[in-house]
């Protein structure tokens, strides 16, 4: 039986596909959750990947990043520079400023993203130069390709770096996605390693599984603020629903269907039914193990590649 605590707000999460085992890894956003975190499993021990963005934490030191990775469900940490969070917010990241951070707490990280300029490829391209050029161990640097961009700024990443990071799909439908998609693995494809930020589809991955090396996404978290749970379906996909009418601040919404697979859920973890319908950060712990299992799941799945070939 699983021991929920007290669990506070993340905000990443983000799965590796390593080619050598064809390995899906989950890595989750908001990192914050697991300092108040009491989920008392084994399982999750040195299992769980996450996301910092360098927006909300370039005031940490190195010992409060280092006892972050050190936490005993952590396996690795994923930096991102945030530039997305800074400027909704009508900021924007110091280049230098990311570079100081990166080249003193680095090393603490599996993984670290070029600072983007939101809506300027060029730009963007730029500082990844720039940041190649300055960082001491850049080997770790991801550059990103954002759907929109043209092929020539594509053939530019595939020449300096062997990981490839794709955005600018998080909100577009599937079938978008796996267009895109086909075109960058038909241009580009050897041996080079895709991330995919914002997308955890089912589709899409056991479409593209042995192509990816990773994802991320924060919907487990938010599906939990909106009073909703993730549960595994039978074809392995992640399926939803309602147990909280978070507007009402009551249950009055909420199908009878809804209480039925509530009771099957709970009962299959081991929690409390109404510790689910009424507190928000057991919905996220909730979703957090079920997304886990999800990518676990799909480790052991065997999909036919339904990569299309096609002229582009």
């Amino acid at each position: 039986m699983l021991n929920l605590g007290v669990i506070i707000y993340w905000r990443v999460v983000f799965i590796n596909i390593y080619f050598s085992e064809v390995y899906l890894r989950y890595i989750f956003a908001q990192l914050d959750i697991i300092e108040n975190c009491s989920i008392d499993d084994s399982k999750y021990y040195n299992s769980l990947n996450f996301l910092l963005s360098y927006y909300y934490y370039k005031n940490c030191s190195y010992k409060e990043i280092q006892d972050l990775k050190n936490h005993k469900y952590v396996n690795n940490l994923f930096l991102d520079s945030g530039a997305y969070s800074a400027y909704n917010q009508g900021e924007e990241i110091n280049l230098h400023e990311y570079l100081d951070f990166i080249n003193d707490k680095g090393d603490l990280f599996e993984h670290i993203t070029q600072l983007d300029i939101i809506g300027n490829g060029e730009r963007s391209f730029d500082n990844y130069i720039y940041m190649k050029k300055s960082l001491m161990d850049n080997d770790k640097l991801l550059p990103v390709y954002h759907l929109g961009s043209n092929r020539d700024m594509l053939y530019r990443l595939r020449d300096h770096s062997l990981n490839i990071g794709v955005g600018g799909i998080a909100n577009v439908k599937d079938k978008k996605r796996v267009h895109f998609l086909n075109k960058i693995i038909n241009e580009i494809y050897k041996e080079n390693k895709l991330h995919l930020f914002g997308v955890i589809s089912f589709n899409v991955l056991k479409r593209f599984k042995n192509y990816i090396h990773s994802v991320d996404s924060a919907g487990y978290s938010l599906k939990g603020v909106f009073g909703k749970i993730m549960y595994l379906n039978n074809d392995g996909s992640l399926k939803e629903f309602i147990v909280s009418d978070r507007r009402e601040g009551n249950k009055k919404h909420i199908k009878y269907q809804s209480y039925n697979k509530l009771d099957q859920v709970c009962n299959y973890w081991g929690l409390d039914k109404d510790k689910i319908m009424e507190e928000v950060e057991y919905r996220r712990a909730l979703n957090l193990m079920v997304s886990y299992d999800y990518m676990e799941n799909l480790n052991k799945l065997s999909f036919e590649n339904h990569r299309q070939e096609f002229l582009i």
